[in-house]
């Protein structure tokens, strides 16, 4: 092949900020890089040939497991469904520049938590219910939300 920049790589990072009902910050777990799937290596794959149309990956999900990521996961093990911390849509997904304009795409959610939950993963998905997931991070330590709290996830995707 010709010379040029051949290195381009695909990196996912996930982060969950929690605030507490008077708006204070109660953690931030950072950027935490996640595994790229396999699913989500072919989506990216037929998406830029056309040779496939996946749905957008605009959900975002957390689950309470923290078994070591693996590029076969297709699904959160322990996916939370409950307590206000349901699977969710970033109705506006956008792009942001990390290396060079536009080279990253980002989903936020937040909600409104209605109960006690132990926040070990989150994830980025193309649909409300089973669907494609991209990656997933598991995030250590923990996160601990309680009814009241508000916890922001964030999953973006950076082509460099």
């Amino acid at each position: 092949m010709g010379e040029g920049n051949s290195n381009v790589s695909v990196h996912g990072y996930g982060r969950l900020v929690v605030m507490d009902p008077d708006g204070n910050l109660k953690s931030d777990t950072g950027w935490i890089k996640n595994n790229f799937t396999n699913a989500g290596k072919v989506a990216c794959a037929g998406k830029m040939s056309g040779a496939d149309t996946p749905a957008v990956f605009d959900y975002v999900a957390v689950g309470t497991d923290n078994t070591a990521a693996s590029d076969t996961d297709t699904t959160l093990s322990s996916e939370i469904v409950d307590s206000g911390l349901a699977r969710a849509i970033d109705a506006s997904p956008s792009l942001s520049s990390t290396n060079v304009a536009s080279d990253t795409m980002e989903i936020n959610k937040s909600w409104s938590v209605t109960g006690t939950k132990t926040v070990q993963e989150i994830a980025c998905f193309n649909s409300s219910a089973d669907g494609d997931m991209i990656g997933r991070t598991v995030v250590s330590p923990s996160v601990a939300v309680v009814s009241g709290d508000t916890l922001n996830g964030t999953y973006k995707v950076i082509f460099a």
